[in-house]
Order: C-alpha cells, then sequence, then structure tokens
C-alpha cells in the first residue's frame, strides 16, 4: 500500500515538532490524572490533530478511565472501541453485576 503525500506531510510536520506518538499518550494519559502545563496541551493537541490513532487511543483510554471509576453505573458509550473489545467489556461488566 502506498503511503499518500498527505501521510508522508503529517510524519514531516510531526517530527519537526518532536511529537511522536509514545509521548502523546504518555501526556494522554497524565492529562487524566492531573491538569498538564499549557505547552504539553498544545503539543498533545497538535499531535491529536494530525494522528488518527493516538485520537482512537485518547477515545479508548477515556472509555476505559469511566468504566473502572464507575462499574455500578451505566455503561459509557463505547463507540470509539472496535467490536471484539466492546464484547470482552461487555462480558466482563456483565459477569461482574
Amino acid at each position: 500500500m502506498a503511503v499518500s503525500f498527505i501521510e508522508k506531510l503529517r510524519d514531516v510536520i510531526l517530527d519537526l515538532t518532536l511529537s511522536k506518538c509514545n509521548d502523546t499518550t504518555e501526556l494522554i494519559s497524565e492529562n487524566m490524572d492531573h491538569t498538564i502545563s499549557v505547552f504539553k496541551r498544545w503539543r498533545m493537541g497538535f499531535h491529536l490533530a494530525l494522528c488518527k490513532y493516538c485520537r482512537e487511543y485518547k477515545a479508548q483510554l477515556g472509555t476505559l478511565r469511566q468504566i473502572a471509576l464507575g462499574l455500578d453505573k451505566e455503561v459509557p458509550d463505547m463507540s470509539s472501541l472496535k467490536p471484539d473489545s466492546k464484547e470482552r467489556l461487555r462480558q466482563i461488566i456483565e459477569k461482574n453485576k
């Protein structure tokens, strides 16, 4: 599968800003635990604007956090999770009720 010009440009921009997925996933997690600096929020937001994989990770992590914080509450929206992940989580939730 050929890499499109847009994907190459996105990768170059991310390299120039020193914004890597590993760094961004750490910032996403850190931001869920406490307030991060404006610069870190900017870096995270810029990366998320360009990287669909990190946006998906952020959505999935948010869903997992909601589930963990409220297992006795209504199941949160899991539309961002892949079908097999949804099914496994539903089975776990039903088993623990």
